[in-house]
């Protein structure tokens, strides 16, 4: 059965309840009009500038996106084919109605 359209991943429509209760805690508006998120994104930001490597890590991931991971492989790889060849026919007319191409006839 093929997934929700607009869903990818693994997820496959499930709910997220913790997710969604933190979109909510992180978009409320403090008594000052600030939201929680962005007070968040300023103590990373504040981290990063103090050199706290992860919170550095975690500003280039978002900003640049993680770094890609090059996965290499060596090795041999053994193919096996198998091909089935006509029968030897005795007439060679023969041999050549059995295995000429089928060509449809229009009617």
């Amino acid at each position: 059965m093929a997934g929700m359209k607009g869903r990818s991943g693994t997820n496959k429509g499930k709910d997220k309840p913790w997710a969604d209760a933190l979109r909510v805690v992180v978009n409320r508006d403090d008594d000052k009009g600030r939201k929680l998120l962005m007070k968040i994104a300023e103590a990373c930001a504040t981290a990063a500038a103090a050199g706290d490597m992860q919170a550095v890590k975690e500003i280039g991931d978002r900003l640049d996106g993680r770094a890609h991971q090059t996965i290499e492989a060596s090795g041999e790889i053994e193919h096996r084919f198998v091909a089935r060849v006509p029968n030897k026919a005795a007439d060679p007319t023969i041999w050549q109605k059995q295995h000429a191409p089928k060509i449809p006839t229009i009617q």
